[in-house]
């Protein structure tokens, strides 16, 4: 199995083997003198691989291959491969010889600390494509800022849905996802603040959904609308209080 199968399952199709990207990761191996991982190569051998990475992100620039770099940090190396669109942070690869290496994230301190974001190269791909496909993608959408996840609450979470991959530091510290049925929950929480994206296929996956955790550390107070289905769903949610 490709370690990439989950995400091409996502995205509803395998991207093709490309010669001209081959070239390039070739091109990259010799000047780096070094060989990517498995995962990393696997990914980018494929086509329109950066494509994908950018088109399931907010505008955050992949970095080329061609432009691939090795940076030093501590006792590690590591690959950067995307910025964050206005230069808060930068995602690389950590290079510790396994064939799915870890993801790190480096947030406001240009390149002098990073922390781990993901455990493997492939499970971060996967969050991004999740995330645009499963709730940034869907119809119906909601929001909400609020206060920071209790244990609790992600307790009743992981009762009420399957929990998807889990990542950390950035945004917010930790990133849960939630699926099922239609439905896709996906929380950036920090210590101070959990930001909700509340996702549905149709307006009764998401009015289920919205329903079931409304009273969520009162999350159904600060939900507000992003997509017509989503504001219809939320008022008649609300006019049956």
């Amino acid at each position: 199995m490709p370690y990439h199968a989950a995400t091409f399952q996502l995205l509803g199709f395998e991207p093709k083997h490309c010669g001209v990207a081959e070239a390039a990761v070739q091109r990259i191996e010799t000047h780096l003198a070094l060989s990517l991982p498995r995962s990393v190569r696997d990914w980018y051998v494929r086509e329109d691989a950066v494509k994908i990475l950018a088109d399931h992100s907010n505008a955050d620039p992949p970095i080329s291959v061609d432009d691939f770099a090795v940076v030093s940090w501590r006792s590690r190396q590591l690959l950067p491969f995307r910025h964050e669109n206005q230069g808060v942070c930068t995602w690389a690869i950590d290079l510790n010889g396994s064939d799915d290496p870890p993801v790190y994230v480096g947030v406001d301190t240009d390149g002098r600390e990073w922390e781990l974001l993901a455990f493997t190269f492939s499970r971060y791909v996967y969050s991004c494509v999740w995330d645009y496909r499963i709730v940034f993608g869907q119809p119906g959408l909601v929001q909400a800022q609020n206060r920071a996840l209790s244990a609790t609450s992600r307790s009743m979470l992981e009762t009420l849905f399957r929990q998807e991959v889990q990542t950390h530091g950035w945004p917010g510290c930790t990133q849960y996802r939630f699926h099922g049925n239609g439905q896709a929950i996906l929380i950036w929480d920090a210590p101070r603040q959990a930001d909700w994206f509340i996702a549905g296929s149709t307006p009764e996956t998401l009015e289920s959904a919205l329903v079931a955790v409304w009273n969520l550390d009162d999350v159904g107070q600060s939900l507000y609308d992003c997509s017509e289905l989503g504001r219809k769903t939320l008022e008649r949610i609300r006019n049956r209080e």
